[in-house]
């Protein structure tokens, strides 16, 4: 099973599968309720340059200009109320 909504978890023996799985959690979960987008998309970018730096300017690319359904979607899920 993919870590990485809408991309690859690797490539060519490199996986920044991690690096995807937490900022999926950022984006839908309370982890990322005190984050704005632009700051877990730049960890992301920050995550994936450690594996590959190439890579982390596509990726982060494709998450500013194309996550921003996915950010909206989940605001509810991220501020929720835990009691």
């Amino acid at each position: 099973m993919s870590k990485c909504t809408g991309w690859f978890d690797g490539w060519f023996g490199k996986s920044w599968a991690d690096a995807c799985q937490l900022h999926d959690d950022r984006y839908m979960t309370q982890l990322g309720k005190d984050m704005t987008r632009l700051e877990c998309d730049l960890e992301l970018m920050h995550n994936v340059a450690k594996v590959c730096k190439p890579m982390s300017y596509v990726m982060f690319v494709g998450v500013y200009c194309f996550g921003w359904h996915y950010w909206k979607y989940y605001e509810e899920d991220r501020n929720e109320l835990v009691n």
